[in-house]
């Protein structure tokens, strides 16, 4: 009996391992393998097979030197500069990785795979322009591939393309309607366009196909928070915390949430929670300083305040809320320089101005304290209160060289106008601007308004200064 050529028993061996692994049976496919690579140690195509047996494995090392053996037996091997440079993308070797899939490309231009695996690790480096070459390259040459279709979403997104990345994404998820991850990364999308109704729908459909995602929750409670389903945010907010997926983010929202609510305890449970899990955030300091403040509590809201702009000098909001509350301790001084303060980094906002100048209105310091009304005013013009608060300063100020009836009347009838004339606060300013025209009878006809809508705490000094201008007595604020 003649025995097999080794070559022969090694051909027979490559093809029953590549039939066990097509059946998905690993240990006789890898055994097949090393069999015959025994009888054949230089037999390319069984190092190759062996690699990719590896590689779906996850047994990166041992992948990668199967390939660069069946590479040094047949250097222009396609698919094994393909292979290698996707184990080695793998394998966090992204710079070797790009030099094979190159090779790769080279050698097989028309191979849609190359494309899509040097586009991933471009992508990952930010070149996202070349990584969208590559993704439109290999789609021209093969287009059925969800991931590519996926990929090249990303990408679109990546580059601030967002209506290119839906329109991937929904090809992705057409030819491939099984995948949350496509799901998931379309809702993203919808929702940094504002289409919240979409993404809540895209969410809840990834968690459909995976219970188990670990973002999708809080994902799906950010879009409910911005169309204001408080209730469903707060659900989704709860299921992050306790599957402990951005717990800190989640507990800062749920917080503003309770704040909205005027639930203060809930909401600094929430921000106390939130900054022990990120000691470093200055914007969480900034939320509890404001409930701190909401409370009355003005020694422990200027701690959190101090605390949010040593950790992020820039956050003016934190400075706005300090000269709050240093201003309501009595710290008139330190209030004045916070505002300041405020106003250099946010010299745009009307905020940290309407608040100066109340401060300036407390010190009797009337002129800058007019002279910060007109600018918050003139900054937010479609504003009722600040329009009224200048307007109700020049009617009223104590200080003759500071009141102007005219201004006064001008600006106290459009606050009463962005209110549609229904505010009893508003029309209390307005029929004090009457009076200081002198137009006393139409001054009490507008306080005979105000009155009948004013809160009843506020009726005594209603009627008092309705009882002014029956007299024919402009009113003067103390």
């Amino acid at each position: 009996m003649v025995s097999q050529h080794p070559d022969f028993k090694a051909q027979l061996a490559l093809e029953r391992g590549r039939e066990m692994a097509r059946l998905n049976k690993v240990a006789a496919a890898l055994a097949a393998f090393n069999e015959a690579l025994a009888s054949a140690p230089e037999l390319v195509e069984a190092h190759f097979e062996r690699g990719k047996l590896h590689l779906s494995a996850r047994d990166l090392g041992v992948a990668a030197c199967d390939f660069r053996e069946a590479l040094r037996l047949q250097p222009d091997h396609a698919e094994g500069h393909a292979l290698l440079g996707a184990t080695l993308g793998q394998w966090g070797k992204p710079d070797e990785a790009l030099v094979h899939l190159t090779r790769a490309i080279e050698l097989a231009p028309t191979s849609p795979g190359p494309y899509n695996d040097r586009g991933i690790l471009l992508a990952q480096k930010g070149k996202h322009a070349e990584a969208l070459a590559d993704f439109d390259a290999s789609l021209q040459r093969e287009s059925t591939s969800s991931v590519t279709w996926f990929n090249r979403a990303n990408t679109h997104q990546a580059l601030g393309a967002p209506a290119r990345a839906l329109a991937d994404y929904n090809e992705a998820i057409r030819r491939d309607p099984r995948a949350p991850r496509y799901f998931m990364c379309r809702a993203s999308a919808y929702a940094g366009l504002g289409q919240h109704h979409e993404a809540i729908a895209d969410y809840t459909t990834a968690l459909r196909l995976d219970p188990d995602d670990r973002e999708a929750h809080y994902g799906r409670a950010l879009s409910h928070f911005e169309l204001k389903q408080l209730d469903d945010a707060l659900s989704d907010f709860g299921k992050a915390i306790s599957r402990k997926v951005h717990a800190d983010k989640a507990h800062g929202r749920r917080g503003l949430i309770y704040i909205e609510r005027g639930d203060y305890e809930r909401a600094l449970g929430d921000f106390n929670a939130g900054i022990k899990l990120l000691p470093n955030d200055g914007l969480l300091r900034l939320a509890r300083g404001g409930v701190h403040l909401e409370l009355k509590k003005y020694d422990k809201a200027v701690a959190d305040f101090t605390e949010a702009v040593r950790l992020q000098p820039s956050l003016w909001q934190a400075y706005v809320g300090r000269g709050v509350a240093e201003g309501n301790r009595g710290n008139e001084p330190e209030a004045l320089a916070d505002f300041s303060t405020a106003i250099g980094h946010a010299p745009d906002d009307p905020q940290p101005f309407y608040d100066r100048g109340k401060v300036y209105q407390r010190l009797r310091q009337f002129d800058r304290a007019a002279a910060d009304y007109r600018e918050a005013a003139r900054l937010k013009s479609d504003s009722a209160t600040f329009a009224n608060q200048i307007a109700w300063l020049l009617a009223t100020c104590p200080d003759e060289g500071v009141r102007n009836g005219p201004e006064s009347l001008a600006l106290a009838t459009k606050a009463c106008e962005l209110t549609e004339w229904k505010e009893a606060w508003i029309l209390d300013t307005y029929a004090a601007a009457l009076a200081e025209c002198g137009r006393f009878e139409e001054a009490v006809e507008q306080m005979k308004k105000a009155i009948a809508g004013g809160e009843a705490e506020h009726q005594p000094e209603l009627r008092q200064r309705l009882q002014l201008f029956q007299a024919g007595k402009p009113y003067r604020a103390p």
